[in-house]
């Protein structure tokens, strides 16, 4: 489990990925976290501002109509008789009572207007508005709804209420008695302009409602009056709203103060702070992007370089355009060295090509003097024949062995030169020797490094003779899949284990009289030369048994590779 979990983090980008989630991620969280709880907080306290502002306000407006309902319930009772009482009714009680009416409407600094309707007599009305608010022109329009409206007040007589009279909105009170009508207007937009000029209202609006009416009211004075279902509506599209309500047991009303713009008196720094957060966060993905386009992708296409000329690709260039001078500048290198490689490996494989031309050079005379004493010896009993028959084996021999190459040979090529070589030394040593050779049908065009089978069969007659004995040499040649697996084997006298080492591990073997024997070490290094880590060449060896000798490389026919 701990080696797959450090497996996973070892590459780059999961590295990075990783670092991101545990520290910057984190971080950005948090930053947003606080700067949110800054601006909230901030926000809060512009909303108990505004709630205390609100709140004074309000309750001097309620403080004045708790004074105007106490000084009524005296008026009514200095003038109960004259209100209430048939026989008391005069035209000349009605003026008084209108002048007391509009001196108390003064006295408290009341911005509206009061209404005497008589019940008796001419049935007459008087309007008498806050000084210097109405003109005579607006108090008779004033009269006149006062008058169309009359049956309708009688739903509301004495409670608060909102109505509206001549295009404005009042918060109004009717009193029916027997002699009178006596009624209160508040003008609400003149009642309310002390808080409609102050800074707070700036970009806020008042809904005012009295469960049947409501209106909206702006910084500038204008009144919008909706329906109920457009104040809830209205209500629930804003997140800060201030309310406030007053109400007793000749009135009532709500108030809610509507800020659509609360948040924009947070202070600039914690909304900075804020946008920040976010778009670090942003940022993040957008870094993510670049790293991942500028550092983990040209390390990918880099790391895929190496991995090609790890698997003997010596051709492959990066072709891939990089978007710094740095990675530029590093394919640019890596294609300088794969160029250095290549041009090593051709002139290594040149060197084995003349290490073998050497070791033909040590094989050819020694195998020349040798013929020419066995033609002598054939010559002497007359034996024609096994003259013509040797001399054109012979002349085979030479021929595929003298020919210039540098490049793999078919393998049927290389085993007509093996059974030229096989029949030459059954003349010469008869009787010594079988050799038994299956080759599987289709691979005579697969390429092998040339004299790679002859050089075994060559050491097994050679090395593994038995003294007055018959050994017995075996060929075998087979395809599994992309490989071509060579084995040739023999039932001689074996090999020493120290010798048998010394060829496995790959080293020049020396023997006791300093000779040194370069076939097998020859051919390995030539194996590797054409097929680097993909050859394979193993020895078995058995004293008294035999000897094994095991080849695998790949299934090739492309010449030149």
């Amino acid at each position: 489990m701990n080696k797959c979990r450090w497996k996973f983090i070892r590459r780059l980008d999961r590295r990075l990925i990783t670092i991101i989630c545990i520290t910057v991620i984190p971080i950005n969280i948090l930053a947003i976290r606080l700067s949110s709880i800054a601006v909230e907080e901030s926000r809060e306290r512009v909303l108990t501002s505004y709630e205390k502002e609100f709140d004074v306000f309000m309750n001097r407006e309620m403080a004045l109509f708790g004074k105007l309902d106490d000084w009524y319930m005296d008026f009514i009772g200095e003038y109960l008789e004259d209100i209430t009482v048939a026989r008391y009714f005069s035209p000349v009680t009605s003026v008084n009572i209108v002048q007391e009416l509009g001196y108390a409407l003064n006295m408290y600094g009341i911005n509206g207007f009061i209404s005497l309707e008589e019940k008796m007599g001419d049935g007459r009305m008087y309007v008498k508005g806050t000084k210097n608010l109405y003109t005579l022109e607006q108090l008779s329009r004033l009269k006149n709804d006062l008058a169309k409206s009359g049956e309708g007040q009688q739903s509301n007589a004495g409670t608060w209420h909102i109505e509206e009279f001549d295009g404005r909105f009042y918060y109004f009170k009717s009193h029916s008695y027997m002699n009178y009508a006596i009624g209160f207007g508040i003008d609400l937009i003149e009642e309310m302009q002390l808080w409609i000029e102050s800074e707070v209202m700036e970009g806020n609006q008042l809904l005012i409602a009295d469960g049947t009416v409501f209106i909206l009211m702006d910084a500038a004075g204008q009144v919008l009056p909706l329906t109920d279902k457009e104040a809830e509506a209205r209500l629930k599209g804003v997140e800060d709203a201030v309310s406030f309500h007053f109400g007793a047991d000749s009135y009532g009303m709500d108030v809610y103060l509507i800020n659509e713009e609360l948040r924009s008196y947070v202070p600039v720094a914690y909304r900075l702070l804020q946008a920040l957060s976010y778009i670090s966060i942003l940022m993040l993905f957008l870094l993510w992007f670049v790293i991942r386009r500028q550092v983990v992708r040209p390390l990918k296409i880099l790391q895929k370089g190496m991995g090609e000329l790890d698997r003997q690709e010596w051709f492959y260039r990066i072709e891939d355009a990089a978007d710094t001078s740095d990675f530029e500048y590093i394919y640019a290198e890596f294609n300088k060295m794969a160029d250095d490689i290549l041009k090593s490996h051709e002139t290594e494989i040149q060197l084995y090509q003349t290490r073998l031309d050497n070791l033909k050079l040590q094989v050819n005379p020694h195998m020349l003097l040798n013929s020419l004493t066995m033609i002598y010896s054939l010559a002497e009993t007359q034996q024609y024949q096994i003259i013509q028959k040797y001399s054109m084996n012979l002349v085979d021999y030479f021929r595929y062995c003298l020919r210039e190459t540098n490049t793999l040979v078919p393998l049927k090529s290389e085993m007509q030169f093996v059974e030229s070589y096989i029949e030459i030394q059954k003349i010469r040593f008869p009787d010594e020797f079988s050799c038994v050779y299956k080759m599987e049908k289709g691979v005579e065009s697969a390429l092998i490094p040339p004299l790679l089978v002859q050089n075994f069969v060559e050491n097994a007659m050679k090395y593994a003779r038995i003294p007055d004995g018959v050994i017995e040499v075996l060929i075998n040649i087979r395809r599994e899949g992309e490989r071509l697996l060579i084995s040739v084997s023999d039932t001689g006298k074996g090999m020493d284990p120290v010798v048998l080492d010394a060829l496995n591990s790959g080293e020049l073997y020396t023997d006791k009289n300093g000779m040194k024997h370069i076939g097998v070490w020859n051919c390995r290094r030539r194996l590797e030369a054409f097929f680097g880590q993909n050859a394979v060449l193993k020895l078995t060896s058995t004293a008294g048994e035999g000897t094994q000798v095991w080849i695998e490389i790949p299934y090739t026919i492309k010449e030149g590779r």
